[in-house]
């Protein structure tokens, strides 16, 4: 039975059902509503401070008093419902200003507002992803690549996007590869891939190459998942990219990220002598990323 019902606008519906708040876009039920943070106003004010979004409000506010999930389970089903539909109509006035929602909600919203026929949303979607990525929130930006957000542009406006987010200085983190690696079970395409990797704030082989280590010895002497997981990855730009990932791997090489070490032995009689490699001094990513490199040079001659 519906208890209370808000329309926020022409396409968006929020209805209390049960006890639950469940969003309803042209009529048709769309996601059960995330727990947001009721104790403290969402407002114009969270944006005039150090944090720019609610995803940043959010993780400070999880940092600091804990998972607000048992907190927010306390408030009464009715006052929940009105802190959405306020949180819902504030979003819609600012003109679906992603900033203003978690991701995880906008994001998904905006989309199919988009597809509904909703106007506002399809003249501000591709422009929202792109703010966002540019914000430099790495969670943000994750979320938004392995959600596949990259797959609604042209090869030329990915590329572009690429060229601006090269032009930024990094530290790579421990935690960034911790969050990539929760997302393996969703699908990467080529473009998620490469963008992993040319972003400097993630920059995901060097990620891999520093912080790595963890994840395969997780995997024991086994065929793990991150061995499976880093396996496809590989195999979808050999197959794809090959010459992008072979001139990725060499910049790795000559940079001495990847140290590779050869060393000359005889092979016959006749003094021919033969180039072997010491492994020795790479680790376990570098050795997989070495060999798909020596890969593509024989199968595509890159």
């Amino acid at each position: 039975m519906i208890i209370k019902s808000f329309k926020v606008n022409d396409y968006l519906t929020l209805k209390l059902e049960k006890g639950k708040t469940n969003i309803y876009i042209n009529n048709e039920k769309f996601i059960l509503c995330k727990s947001l943070i009721l104790e403290v106003p969402i407002d114009d004010t969270v944006l005039l401070g150090e944090l720019e979004s609610i995803d940043e409000f959010s993780d400070n506010f999880k940092n600091s008093v804990g998972s607000h999930q048992s907190r927010s389970q306390k408030i009464p089903s009715e006052v929940e419902f009105w802190g959405h539909c306020s949180n819902m109509q504030m979003w819609v006035e600012h003109n679906y200003n992603t900033n203003l929602l978690h991701s995880n909600i906008a994001f998904p919203l905006l989309k199919r507002l988009t597809e509904a026929g909703d106007l506002i949303a399809q003249k501000v979607f591709k422009d929202e992803i792109i703010k966002r990525i540019q914000s430099e929130y790495i969670p943000t930006v994750i979320y938004l690549i392995t959600s596949n957000f990259l797959d609604f542009f042209s090869q030329e406006e990915f590329e572009v996007l690429i060229e601006d987010i090269k032009n930024h200085e990094y530290l790579l983190e421990k935690k960034t590869l911790d969050l990539i690696y929760s997302f393996k079970d969703k699908y990467l395409g080529v473009h998620d891939l490469v963008f992993l990797i040319e972003h400097p704030k993630i920059n995901f082989f060097e990620l891999m190459i520093e912080f790595g280590k963890e994840l395969f010895e997780k995997d024991g002497e086994y065929i793990g998942e991150c061995r499976l997981w880093i396996t496809d990855l590989l195999h979808k730009l050999v197959e794809r990219e090959p010459r992008y990932l072979a001139s990725k791997i060499n910049e790795l090489i000559l940079e001495d990220i990847i140290k590779v070490r050869e060393y000359e032995i005889p092979s016959d009689r006749w003094g021919f002598k033969e180039v072997k490699i010491d492994y020795s001094l790479m680790d376990e990513f570098s050795i997989l990323l070495y060999n798909r490199l020596r890969h593509s040079l024989m199968k595509y001659n890159v």
